[in-house]
Protein backbone atom coordinates (compact mmCIF):
# COMPACT_ATOMS: atom_id res chain seq x y z
CA UNK A 1 0.00 0.00 0.00
CA UNK A 2 1.42 3.39 -0.93
CA UNK A 3 0.51 6.99 -0.15
CA UNK A 4 -1.55 8.43 -3.01
CA UNK A 5 0.31 11.75 -2.91
CA UNK A 6 3.81 10.33 -2.51
CA UNK A 7 5.92 11.22 0.51
CA UNK A 8 4.54 14.07 2.61
CA UNK A 9 6.37 17.36 2.60
CA UNK A 10 6.78 17.54 6.34
CA UNK A 11 6.68 20.85 8.11
CA UNK A 12 7.07 18.99 11.39
CA UNK A 13 8.01 15.37 12.02
CA UNK A 14 5.03 13.02 12.24
CA UNK A 15 4.49 11.00 15.40
CA UNK A 16 5.94 7.49 15.31
CA UNK A 17 3.56 4.54 15.45
CA UNK A 18 4.00 2.29 18.47
CA UNK A 19 3.71 -1.50 18.48
CA UNK A 20 0.88 -1.27 21.05
CA UNK A 21 -1.12 1.06 18.77
CA UNK A 22 -0.55 -1.27 15.83
CA UNK A 23 -1.56 -4.37 17.82
CA UNK A 24 -4.81 -2.76 19.00
CA UNK A 25 -5.81 -1.74 15.46
CA UNK A 26 -4.73 -5.14 14.07
CA UNK A 27 -7.22 -6.83 16.42
CA UNK A 28 -10.02 -4.66 15.03
CA UNK A 29 -8.98 -5.23 11.41
CA UNK A 30 -8.86 -9.00 11.96
CA UNK A 31 -12.33 -8.85 13.51
CA UNK A 32 -13.67 -6.97 10.48
CA UNK A 33 -12.29 -9.57 8.07
CA UNK A 34 -13.74 -12.37 10.22
CA UNK A 35 -17.15 -10.66 10.14
CA UNK A 36 -16.88 -10.18 6.37
CA UNK A 37 -15.84 -13.73 5.54
CA UNK A 38 -17.81 -15.72 8.12
CA UNK A 39 -16.75 -19.37 8.03
CA UNK A 40 -14.45 -18.94 5.01
CA UNK A 41 -11.38 -21.21 4.92
CA UNK A 42 -9.16 -18.24 4.02
CA UNK A 43 -9.40 -17.09 7.65
CA UNK A 44 -6.89 -19.79 8.56
CA UNK A 45 -4.18 -17.42 7.34
CA UNK A 46 -4.92 -15.08 10.26
CA UNK A 47 -3.45 -17.41 12.87
CA UNK A 48 0.18 -16.90 11.94
CA UNK A 49 0.17 -13.17 11.17
CA UNK A 50 2.84 -10.99 12.76
CA UNK A 51 2.82 -7.18 12.86
CA UNK A 52 5.81 -4.85 12.94
CA UNK A 53 6.65 -1.15 12.76
CA UNK A 54 9.68 -0.03 10.75
CA UNK A 55 10.86 2.67 8.34
CA UNK A 56 9.67 1.68 4.86
CA UNK A 57 11.13 3.36 1.76
CA UNK A 58 9.55 6.31 -0.04
CA UNK A 59 5.76 6.53 -0.10
CA UNK A 60 5.25 2.92 1.03
CA UNK A 61 2.81 2.79 3.93
CA UNK A 62 2.60 -0.94 4.53
CA UNK A 63 3.47 -4.35 3.13
CA UNK A 64 2.71 -8.01 3.72
CA UNK A 65 5.38 -10.62 3.12
CA UNK A 66 5.31 -14.21 4.31
CA UNK A 67 2.73 -13.60 7.03
CA UNK A 68 4.42 -10.47 8.40
CA UNK A 69 2.62 -7.16 8.04
CA UNK A 70 4.95 -4.20 8.31
CA UNK A 71 3.77 -0.60 8.72
CA UNK A 72 5.84 2.51 8.10
CA UNK A 73 6.64 4.23 11.39
CA UNK A 74 5.38 7.67 10.30
CA UNK A 75 3.07 6.84 7.33
CA UNK A 76 5.45 8.29 4.73
CA UNK A 77 5.60 11.53 6.71
CA UNK A 78 1.81 12.05 6.93
CA UNK A 79 1.44 10.48 10.36
CA UNK A 80 -1.05 7.78 11.23
CA UNK A 81 -4.59 8.35 12.37
CA UNK A 82 -4.76 5.82 15.21
CA UNK A 83 -8.47 5.54 15.89
CA UNK A 84 -9.26 5.25 19.60
CA UNK A 85 -12.85 4.31 18.68
CA UNK A 86 -12.24 2.05 15.65
CA UNK A 87 -15.74 0.53 15.63
CA UNK A 88 -17.14 4.04 15.13
CA UNK A 89 -16.05 5.86 11.96
CA UNK A 90 -17.51 9.22 12.98
CA UNK A 91 -14.15 10.93 12.28
CA UNK A 92 -14.88 10.23 8.60
CA UNK A 93 -18.06 12.28 8.16
CA UNK A 94 -18.37 12.07 4.36
CA UNK A 95 -19.27 8.88 2.49
CA UNK A 96 -17.79 9.43 -0.97
CA UNK A 97 -18.56 5.92 -2.27
CA UNK A 98 -20.18 2.73 -0.94
CA UNK A 99 -17.12 1.71 1.07
CA UNK A 100 -15.11 4.95 1.07
CA UNK A 101 -15.28 7.47 3.92
CA UNK A 102 -13.51 10.83 4.03
CA UNK A 103 -12.59 13.04 6.98
CA UNK A 104 -13.51 16.72 7.03
CA UNK A 105 -11.29 19.60 8.12
CA UNK A 106 -12.14 19.52 11.82
CA UNK A 107 -11.54 15.79 12.25
CA UNK A 108 -8.48 14.26 13.92
CA UNK A 109 -8.27 11.96 10.86
CA UNK A 110 -7.99 14.84 8.39
CA UNK A 111 -4.58 14.91 6.70
CA UNK A 112 -3.36 11.66 8.29
CA UNK A 113 -3.23 8.13 6.93
CA UNK A 114 -5.84 5.78 8.39
CA UNK A 115 -4.03 2.98 10.21
CA UNK A 116 -7.13 0.75 10.26
CA UNK A 117 -7.39 0.90 6.47
CA UNK A 118 -3.69 0.14 5.97
CA UNK A 119 -3.74 -2.85 8.33
CA UNK A 120 -7.00 -4.21 6.86
CA UNK A 121 -5.52 -3.85 3.36
CA UNK A 122 -2.44 -5.88 4.21
CA UNK A 123 -4.51 -8.51 6.03
CA UNK A 124 -6.50 -8.76 2.79
CA UNK A 125 -3.28 -9.66 0.97
CA UNK A 126 -2.51 -12.32 3.59
CA UNK A 127 -5.99 -13.74 2.95
CA UNK A 128 -5.35 -13.92 -0.79
CA UNK A 129 -7.06 -10.76 -2.02
CA UNK A 130 -5.39 -8.57 -4.63
CA UNK A 131 -5.65 -4.95 -5.74
CA UNK A 132 -7.97 -5.89 -8.61
CA UNK A 133 -10.55 -7.84 -6.58
CA UNK A 134 -13.08 -5.00 -6.47
CA UNK A 135 -12.87 -4.34 -2.73
CA UNK A 136 -12.38 -0.71 -1.70
CA UNK A 137 -10.01 -1.74 1.10
CA UNK A 138 -7.77 -3.47 -1.46
CA UNK A 139 -7.05 -0.37 -3.55
CA UNK A 140 -3.32 0.03 -4.00
CA UNK A 141 -3.18 3.67 -2.86
CA UNK A 142 -4.46 5.48 0.21
CA UNK A 143 -4.99 9.23 0.44
CA UNK A 144 -4.74 11.17 3.71
CA UNK A 145 -8.06 11.40 5.55
CA UNK A 146 -9.64 8.43 3.75
CA UNK A 147 -10.98 5.19 5.25
CA UNK A 148 -11.79 2.17 3.10
CA UNK A 149 -14.19 -0.29 4.67
CA UNK A 150 -14.19 -4.07 4.38
CA UNK A 151 -17.41 -4.88 2.51
CA UNK A 152 -18.80 -8.12 3.88
CA UNK A 153 -20.92 -8.85 0.81
CA UNK A 154 -18.18 -8.33 -1.76
CA UNK A 155 -15.44 -10.04 0.27
CA UNK A 156 -17.51 -13.13 1.01
CA UNK A 157 -18.65 -13.36 -2.62
CA UNK A 158 -15.10 -13.77 -3.94
CA UNK A 159 -14.40 -17.49 -3.97
CA UNK A 160 -11.48 -18.89 -2.03
CA UNK A 161 -8.53 -19.93 -4.19
CA UNK A 162 -8.72 -23.53 -5.38
CA UNK A 163 -6.55 -25.86 -3.30
CA UNK A 164 -3.30 -26.74 -5.00
CA UNK A 165 -2.51 -30.31 -5.96
CA UNK A 166 -0.92 -32.30 -3.13
CA UNK A 167 2.84 -32.38 -3.13
CA UNK A 168 4.48 -35.62 -4.20
CA UNK A 169 6.13 -37.44 -1.31
CA UNK A 170 8.90 -39.70 -2.62
CA UNK A 171 8.20 -42.20 0.17
CA UNK A 172 4.39 -42.23 0.09
CA UNK A 173 3.29 -40.90 -3.31
CA UNK A 174 0.41 -38.40 -3.57
CA UNK A 175 -1.72 -38.05 -0.48
CA UNK A 176 -0.13 -41.01 1.35
CA UNK A 177 1.62 -41.09 4.71
CA UNK A 178 2.97 -37.72 5.78
CA UNK A 179 0.01 -35.72 4.43
CA UNK A 180 -3.15 -34.54 6.11
CA UNK A 181 -6.01 -32.58 4.57
CA UNK A 182 -5.47 -28.86 5.11
CA UNK A 183 -1.90 -29.12 6.39
CA UNK A 184 1.15 -28.62 4.22
CA UNK A 185 3.75 -30.68 6.05
CA UNK A 186 6.51 -29.41 3.79
CA UNK A 187 5.99 -25.75 4.61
Amino acid sequence: LVAAGGVAEASAPAATLTQDELNAIADVAISRWMDALGEDARLGALGGLRFAVTDLPGAELAREEGGTITLDADAAGYGWFVDTTPYDSSEFALRTDDDVLTATGGSAAFGAMDLLTAVAHEIGHALGFGHDDGLAVMRDELAPGVRYEVDAGTAAAKPAPAPSAPAFDAFAGYGGAGTHAGIDWQA
